[in-house]
Parts: C-alpha cells; structure tokens; sequence
C-alpha cells in the first residue's frame, strides 16, 4: 500500500513552483541566516552611501587639483603633433597580430561561383 502510494504521487503538472497547485518550499534556518546577511550588507552599503568619504564639492576641487583631464588633454595635443597614428600603426602590425588567422593550407579550398571556370 505505501509503495503505491509512494509511486502513483501526483505531481503539479507544468512549473513546479508558480501557479495553483504549485510546490511551496520550506523556509529553512539557512534561508533565513542568508536573508539576514543580505539585509546587513545592504544595510552596510547604504551606511556608506549616506556617508561618503568626501562630500560633493570636495570630490570636485580634488579632481581639479590634480588636473587630470589638463594633462590627458596636453598628452593627446602632443601625440597628436608628433603625429602618432602613424606610430601606432608601426606599433601594431597586423600581419603578426593575425598571424593566427592565417590559412594553413589544411582545409580545402572550395570554388565559389565568382572563381569557377566556365564550362563548355
């Protein structure tokens, strides 16, 4: 009697866990630490959030003090001058950066309608 019960179990038919006659899993004490941790370090997260390092107008005067985007600026002006396309294209050749591309002969070469010979 129970191996036929055990056997001839229905099951909800379609996805186990939506819908009307769905599975419900059961809360665990695993999933309730885990949840508990989420919330802590979204917690954390927002904390700092609230409280940033440097306030708006510091981060400002700290990135115009170091004067990133001048310099950037001057080093392209430069590059630009000494006429560095011409450098980067000797810099990077493509024959040696495709040489892995390179066809080995290994495959077979097939004809396509533009390369066929016509026939008589």
């Amino acid at each position: 009697m129970r191996l036929t019960l055990c056997l001839l179990k229905k099951r909800p038919l379609g996805y186990l866990f939506r819908g009307k006659y769905r599975l419900v899993k059961e809360v665990t004490a695993k999933d309730r630490n885990n949840l508990i941790n989420d919330y802590a370090r979204e917690e954390e997260n927002m904390f700092y959030l609230r409280h940033p390092y440097l306030t708006y107008e510091q981060s400002q005067g700290h990135a115009q003090a170091l004067k990133k985007k001048e310099k950037w600026l001057d080093n392209f002006r430069k590059a630009i001058a000494s006429g560095c396309r011409s450098d980067l294209r000797s810099c990077f050749p493509v024959d040696t950066n495709s040489a892995n591309l390179a066809a080995t002969g290994s495959l077979p070469i097939v004809a396509t309608a533009a390369t066929r010979s016509p026939t008589i």
